[in-house]
């Protein structure tokens, strides 16, 4: 039996370029208003910018293993802005964002899971979240048909740490039932999803290019380089043992 765990943001699903940008700038101006409250919808201009100075902090913890939650972001920028607010709205509102985003699978996907899984590979999915609840991802899975192949879903946010930690990697193996020998991780992050990996102990992992990104350091078999989801296979091939 043999394990392949998918990262999923830009390896299963995708946003465009302008739509990634427009997120990220709704999800501060979702802040903001958040921390506005009633009073006007507007913050002072000294205020407008917690909420990218908690989502940086926030970055900072996830490179270190680390996840700072929904609710404690939400507590951090209540401290920052002076402000009393209950954190239960700002997760409403993460969840209907993350609801209204034009996510769609990335070129290959759907038939890459179908292929892996229709040989018996059991396959999961391990994801960084750090401003998306995991119920509403959950349902971006179900809802662009990635669930029918993917048994497991480990979030960061429901581990208490994040990748590279091998904590969300181990979580996996143990849902899906295999051993380090047998899995191997495929995910466009070299600091995240191959750094981890190895970390756990895993066969090998494969990295998903992007040409916008340094693919990291090269000269590791444990490690396969791709352009696209349709190279996976060959990839695989190569990482792990026959049978």
């Amino acid at each position: 039996m043999t394990v392949v765990t998918f990262d999923l943001w830009n390896t299963l699903v995708e946003l465009s370029p302008s739509e990634a940008r427009s997120y990220v700038l709704r999800r501060h101006a979702l802040g903001r208003a958040w921390l506005a409250g009633n009073e006007g919808g507007r913050l002072p201009p000294g205020l407008a910018q917690v909420p990218v100075r908690v989502r940086r902090e926030a970055d900072r913890w996830e490179r270190e293993g680390r996840v700072m939650t929904i609710a404690e972001q939400a507590r951090r920028m209540a401290r920052l802005a002076r402000r009393r607010r209950s954190p239960g709205p700002y997760r409403e509102a993460l969840r209907a964002l993350v609801r209204s985003l034009p996510v769609r699978p990335r070129d290959g996907a759907l038939e890459l899971l179908a292929d892996l899984s229709s040989q018996g590979r059991r396959l999961g999915l391990i994801s960084n979240l750090t401003l998306e609840p995991p119920e509403a991802v959950r349902e971006l899975v179900e809802r662009l048909g990635l669930g029918r192949y993917l048994e497991v879903l480990v979030f960061s946010s429901e581990v208490g740490s994040s990748k590279p930690d091998p904590r969300p990697f181990a979580r996996a193996l143990r849902a899906l039932g295999g051993t380090p020998g047998e899995a191997v991780h495929i995910g466009d992050s070299y600091p995240s999803d191959v750094v981890g990996a190895l970390a756990a102990g895993w066969r090998g992992a494969v990295l998903l290019l992007d040409p916008r990104r340094s693919p990291g350091p090269g000269g590791d078999a444990r490690v396969a380089r791709v352009h696209r989801l349709s190279e996976v296979p060959d990839a695989l091939r190569r990482l792990l043992p026959p049978g």
